[in-house]
């Protein structure tokens, strides 16, 4: 039972949780709480757990499976794409940041730094 967009599905699935990981860890813009962090990089481990389930459970054929042995993998496969979910939900909905008010926090600070050196030079 291949679907003609499960491919792109799975994709997507494998990929948006890496993607998203990277954002809240590395936002210059917004600085996350610790626990989403760690959270969105379990987020992205689990993601990558469910597109490999996915893709292996395109064929059942090639893997040999009993009907029940496919099923629980398929049933595995639904309960981590609703862990991923619900932890992405869980932290878009707990906004747990501080926004910077600098915009880009590495060019700014060797702004500051050359400025008071050029200050103290004279």
């Amino acid at each position: 039972m291949i679907f003609a967009n499960e491919r792109l599905i799975l994709l997507i699935g494998l990929i948006f949780p890496v993607l998203f990981a990277g954002f809240v860890c590395f936002d210059p813009r917004r600085v996350y709480a610790r626990w989403a962090k760690a959270a969105s990089i379990v987020v992205a481990m689990v993601g990558l757990a469910w597109g490999a389930l996915g893709f292996l459970l395109m064929d059942p054929h090639t893997l040999h499976l009993t009907r029940h042995a496919y099923s629980m993998l398929d049933a595995l496969k639904h309960v981590l794409s609703g862990v991923v979910l619900g932890v992405i939900f869980s932290i878009l909905m707990a906004r747990p940041y501080q926004k910077t008010s600098i915009g880009n926090p590495p060019a700014d600070f060797l702004l500051q730094f050359f400025r008071s050196r050029e200050k103290g030079d004279k």
